[in-house]
């Protein structure tokens, strides 16, 4: 009995229904009694043929589950960046700046990217109010050191300027 519950070890419970009904099945064709096959060895054997038959299916489901978990955790780190852009976005401009400045030394090549960080950025210190923008901004396009990425930066930041407040609001502060 201990021989045979160490040699079953390695399988799982549903490859070993699925070998005892095999193995049912195929004594059954024939007398039962003094059918040779009868024997533990030959159940063994059709274990082993299930088992090498569910191998592929549980790696590709393995692979599925593996993919599934990382494509998560990328769409979760892109989401804390997100948050992280919008609660601070001084930095997530200068971030931006400095991705602009390595884009234009290089053709380009990552310009859209940058773009979008820094409208991202510009569009949360147009939400805290126009001074806040223009604070903001003139640090910024003093950051900027580079003729061409001062003139994209001069566009962007143009592009997002907040209406002034109107002198009514400013006597209710």
């Amino acid at each position: 009995m201990k021989r045979w519950l160490k040699a079953v070890r390695g399988f799982c419970a549903e490859d070993l229904r699925e070998a005892a009904r095999r193995f049912d099945r195929i004594l059954l064709r024939k007398c039962f009694n003094c059918d040779s096959r009868r024997n533990p060895l030959y159940l063994l054997a059709i274990a082993r043929t299930v088992r090498d038959g569910r191998k592929p299916l549980l790696e590709r489901r393995r692979r599925e589950r593996l993919e599934c978990e990382k494509r998560a955790a990328a769409i979760k780190a892109a989401q804390d960046q997100e948050r992280r852009r919008a609660e601070n976005p001084e930095s997530a401009s200068r971030r931006a700046l400095e991705l602009a400045r390595v884009a234009f030394e290089n053709s380009g090549f990552g310009l859209n990217i940058a773009g979008i960080w820094l409208d991202q950025a510009l569009q949360s210190l147009a939400r805290r109010g126009a001074d806040a923008y223009r604070l903001s901004t003139e640090r910024l396009v003093e950051l900027a050191q580079i003729a061409p990425v001062r003139r994209w930066l001069e566009e962007r930041i143009a592009k997002y300027l907040p209406p002034p407040r109107p002198l009514s609001e400013d006597l209710r502060i």
